[in-house]
């Protein structure tokens, strides 16, 4: 495969997924009142970097609450699927000793 056709194979993915980058910059940078160059000049700084990171993992943590609510919806209306994340989720927190990436709290 070549190197131009991989390059629009991943920006088909990223257009497909909602998160095509070019575009996101432009936002991210309007959004911001500063430019894509500045704003690219940012991302490339480990500071920056690690700010983002820590604000997107804020973020998702202010979220987990609600898709564990739903994860358990699925599993008491019979959600083959659900429950057998459910269960995967939970044996891998148990082999990690309860700690890390995921916490069960509610059982069914």
């Amino acid at each position: 495969m070549s190197k131009n056709s991989l390059a629009k194979q991943r920006k088909a993915a990223a257009v497909l997924s909602g998160v095509a980058q070019e575009e996101l910059v432009k936002k991210a940078a309007e959004a911001s009142g500063v430019s894509e160059d500045t704003l690219c000049g940012w991302l490339a700084d480990g500071g920056f970097r690690e700010q983002f990171r820590n604000l997107a993992d804020r973020e998702s943590d202010a979220e987990r609450g609600a898709v564990w609510r739903s994860l358990v919806e699925q599993c008491a209306q019979g959600n083959l699927a659900a429950i057998k994340l459910y269960f995967e989720l939970k044996d891998g927190d148990m082999k990690k000793g309860g700690r890390g990436g995921v916490k069960i709290v509610d059982d069914i």
